[in-house]
């Protein structure tokens, strides 16, 4: 039988086994340059101070204090699959992903079933592609499953190294530009998604607008941030999660479920976002504007424009009367986005959750909208006003409204707090616990200022 020990020459038995199973599963992640060598060598040696835990219970307290040393609790024992469930989340937590609940892995290095015959010692013979059946190993291979030493600093990346035979001349410049900053990945993303959901909705104000409602009316603007906000989803979701809105963000945090420290970096990439999209659409419709404008910006008037980019009252609409508008609004859109992201409230089929978010966006549009435009978010208000105020229409953008500027950026932040309470308090804290919650709920999984960290909750047995 194969000796399994990641940090030791041992065989590797041709067709499955614990460490193959580890092995394409990390080269995966590898490839798909989604993961760092760094990162993986630092969860296989929590991996490995659980195992050795799960054989030591005398020493349960030391290890305890020496994973999670700020929090006192009561010794738990860690079965080594149980520590293997922790490393594969620590995988899927540093992609930011939820690993799925039936995922099929092996129980890591512990599962000692016999191996299919013969097994190679893969580790110290180089085999070629040419020998049918077996299993090639690349440099960077090699590195993770025999143990050897990482490449240099200096040499070419352990990303470079994997599979070069299939990788294309595009491929590889195309991996030059990776950015392995996790955050910066969510950050682009979100202004990626936010500039797709201004880019189709301030393009067809501007096209109504512009056209004097003969290529479009009300409800074809309502469409356009509908499918605006559906389409953005679905570009930034796997990545960032597509807040795509800073009340959105600001509620997530509330709820800890996003990291309070990444909350300004998200804020700030989406009015980028924002503020880009507005540029694109100000470029796009640049000579329809000043035909219909006769060349003169305003922010009000028969042929004001501002309003093709950022949201005014109606002339009936007092400045307190808004922010009641601005905060139902933002709460009724908490309540839809937390309903449709409930997983134990009716779960949905994957894909859908972003084409029902734009028709929840649909439905506000239709039904409050005409008061003041349902910004209920303050990046898509605040980024296009900014580039008003840049490219001609002036500070008046700022005093329009008895000063409005001010309203769909904080009005839309309370309301989303008020639709997350109201959500929790009378849906999501009635949900009855899940069997894999009781089964899982003797370990947690933390994020801390430097990463991923073991807990060691006191466990909560089933009644």
């Amino acid at each position: 039988m194969c000796q399994r020990d990641l940090h030791q020459k041992r065989c590797l038995c041709e067709g499955g086994g614990d460490d193959r199973t580890l092995g394409v599963f990390l080269l995966k992640m590898m490839k798909d340059v989604e993961l760092e060598e760094a990162q993986i060598l630092i969860f296989w040696s929590e991996k490995k101070k659980c195992n050795n835990q799960s054989n030591k219970r005398d020493n349960q307290k030391s290890f305890q204090s020496a994973v999670k040393p700020s929090k006192k609790v009561r010794p738990v024992s860690r079965s080594p699959a149980l520590c293997s469930s922790v490393f594969f989340k620590h995988i899927f937590s540093s992609l930011g992903m939820k690993m799925p609940s039936k995922m099929n892995y092996s129980p890591l290095l512990h599962v000692h079933s016999p191996p299919p015959q013969p097994c190679h010692k893969v580790c110290d013979v180089e085999y070629s592609s040419s020998m049918k059946g077996q299993t090639v190993l690349s440099q960077a291979e090699r590195a993770v499953l025999c143990g050897a030493p990482p490449p240099a600093a200096s040499g070419p990346a352990l990303k470079d190294q994997l599979w070069p035979e299939e990788s294309s001349g595009m491929e590889r410049l195309l991996r030059k530009c990776h950015i392995r900053n996790q955050l910066v990945r969510e950050c682009m993303a979100e202004c990626l998604g936010v500039y797709v959901l201004i880019l189709f909705g301030c393009g067809s104000v501007a096209q109504v607008t512009t056209t004097e409602d003969k290529k479009g009316q009300y409800l074809s603007i309502n469409l356009g941030f509908a499918l605006g906000v559906t389409f953005g989803v679905f570009v930034s979701r796997g990545v960032s999660g597509a807040h795509l809105n800073p009340a959105v963000s600001l509620s997530l945090c509330v709820l800890g479920r996003h990291p309070w420290l990444k909350l300004p970096f998200y804020v700030f990439f989406q009015v980028l976002g924002a503020f880009l999209a507005a540029a694109t659409v100000g470029l796009q419709y640049y000579d329809a504007i000043q035909t219909y404008s006769g060349g003169v910006l305003t922010v009000t008037g028969p042929t004001a424009t501002a309003g093709i980019f950022s949201t005014y009252p109606a002339d009936y609409l007092s400045v307190w009367g808004g922010v009641v508008d601005q905060v139902i609004g933002t709460a009724a859109l908490l309540l839809c986005v937390l309903a449709l992201g409930d997983r134990r409230n009716s779960p949905l089929p994957d894909g859908a959750q972003p084409v029902l978010v734009g028709a929840a966006v649909l439905v506000i549009g239709i039904a409050m909208g005409s008061n003041s435009g349902y910004a209920l978010n303050p990046a898509r208000d605040f980024g296009p006003r900014l580039f008003t105020y840049i490219a001609g229409w002036g500070v008046d953008v700022f005093k329009a409204g008895s000063g409005w500027w001010w309203v769909p950026i904080v009005a839309p932040c309370v309301g989303a707090l008020l639709g997350t309470l109201i959500y929790e308090l009378m849906i999501e804290v009635h949900h009855p616990p899940t069997a894999a919650e009781l089964q899982t709920s003797c370990l947690e999984v933390t994020e801390g200022k430097m990463g991923l960290e073991f807990g060691g909750p006191e466990c909560v047995k089933p009644a």
